[in-house]
């Protein structure tokens, strides 16, 4: 029993180290969705209706692949979204409101992993068109047909999201990158959704 205390708070001191240490509130509410491609988030993070999906993440880039669980919960003015990697190994928590945009990201992921571009990348992939579509600077144009939407400079498409449902949140969604090669396949279900 003394043992199992002992294990516990020394499972809370290093969660509660990780989440100090790692915690950084991001003055710049943007994301790149490439290297030379800024996205400037929305203001307010959410404006519909209240909902939580999780997803099955898988990201290609570099020849490798990785795989990723995530929980997003958003409310009106609010989003929050977990990522865990398949052994359930935090690797970062994103909480954005209106006032902040606050990161805690695990020191293990690699080195070009940003949350603020994961979360970018789920916002132009998931977010109603008309919030998306105002993040983009002069040259770059976003459009949506049916199951497709479409981020291009000037005729050459740098950014091409696919999904297999009318609602992106029930549904797999593919976001590719016509130039680097980087691919996010999500498949996403709602909470208590049934097929």
């Amino acid at each position: 029993m003394r043992s199992q205390k002992l294990i516990m708070g020394i499972i809370w001191g290093m969660l509660t180290i990780f989440l100090v240490s790692a915690c950084t509130s991001v003055s710049q509410r943007a994301g790149y969705l490439a290297p030379d491609l800024q996205f400037a988030l929305p203001k307010n993070p959410w404006a519909s209706s209240p909902q939580t999906a999780f997803q099955q993440v898988t990201i290609k880039f570099d020849g490798s692949i990785h795989h990723f669980q995530a929980v997003v919960d958003l409310k009106p003015g609010a989003a929050k979204i977990s990522l865990l990697d398949l052994t359930g190994a935090r690797a970062m928590d994103i909480n954005w409101t209106a006032d902040s945009l606050d990161i805690v990201q695990a020191s293990w992921l690699p080195q070009g992993v940003r949350a603020e571009d994961i979360l970018a990348h789920i916002v132009v992939a998931f977010w109603p068109g008309l919030e998306v579509g105002t993040g983009f600077p002069n040259g770059v144009s976003f459009s949506q047909s049916n199951l497709t939407r479409y981020v291009k400079n000037g005729t050459e498409t740098l950014v091409l999201v696919t999904r297999d449902r009318d609602n992106p949140w029930a549904s797999k969604t593919e976001i590719s990158h016509t130039r680097s090669g980087f691919h996010l396949s999500i498949t996403s279900s709602l909470a208590g959704a049934t097929e």
